[in-house]
């Protein structure tokens, strides 16, 4: 957030989960409770729900999960803390410089759970390679790339202009033109009217193989991605630290996450 300062920001819109992986998820939490627009995140809701409600997770994030709440609940407020999460909105809508905006963690059709950017990419490329491959027929091909293009119509019916998401953890705009990286835009999107999907990407933890957090700055006319210095070797140190006392197999596994994000 002191990066964001920096940068002349008026306001942050915070779309991601604010713990369930490293280390210090109190103080997360804590500071993020200072930001005046906050949407839940998936597991935002986990550890808002009664018993930790993470059955749907991989191994990794329900671990980590449980180890949070514990953390949680030897707070003294612990039950101030989880009615904040558990008051967390799943999406917020607001004119922004004269543009009706939309903010999700997922999607309009699935607020807290929904890959919109890069399923829909993944999808049609895993499509032409199964194709290309010859396990798929030219008719079963074209009707996988029919169904994700209905998706994705379906996704554009449900926003009115601009909407940022962030569940992927990778940054990038969708248009119904197609999906492209904060890479492949230069880090700079100019918009131009039409609807737009805008992933902001991760701070704490960017899954697009290059290891930087990024943010976006928005100005009602770009878009420009922010990508900045995360010595995330820190974090893996914190992880193996005597204060957190993780179980031995989870602690390992978070730290060798961290380190590989260098």
């Amino acid at each position: 957030m002191g990066k964001l300062t920096k940068e002349g920001i008026k306001e942050i819109y915070f779309l991601r989960d604010i713990a369930g992986y490293g280390p210090e998820p109190i103080e997360c939490i804590r500071r993020v409770q200072t930001l005046p627009h906050v949407i839940m995140g998936n597991h935002d809701y986990a550890l808002a729900s009664d018993g930790c409600s993470s059955e749907n997770y991989i191994d990794l994030a329900r671990n980590s999960l449980s180890w949070t709440e514990k953390k949680i609940q030897q707070e003294n407020d612990a039950d101030k803390i989880t009615d904040y999460l558990r008051s967390l909105p799943n999406s917020m809508k607001a004119d922004i410089f004269g543009k009706p905006t939309q903010f999700y963690h997922g999607s309009p059709k699935e607020p807290l759970t929904d890959y919109i950017l890069s399923s829909l990419r993944t999808s049609n490329h895993i499509a032409q390679k199964l194709f290309q491959r010859q396990r798929l027929s030219l008719d079963e091909h074209s009707q996988v790339c029919e169904v994700f293009k209905q998706y994705r119509e379906e996704q554009f019916s449900l926003i009115e202009g601009v909407c940022f998401v962030g569940h992927s953890h990778r940054a990038g705009v969708l248009t119904r033109k197609g999906y492209l990286t904060d890479q492949e835009l230069g880090q700079l999107y100019e918009l131009t009217g039409e609807k737009v999907f805008i992933n902001v990407g991760s701070v704490g933890q960017p899954r697009d193989h290059i290891g930087i957090p990024s943010a976006v700055l928005y100005d009602g006319k770009k878009a420009r991605f922010l990508r900045f210095g995360y010595d995330s070797s820190k974090v893996s140190k914190k992880v193996l630290g005597k204060n957190v006392c993780m179980d031995e197999a989870l602690t390992k596994e978070l730290a060798s996450y961290f380190s590989e994000l260098v």
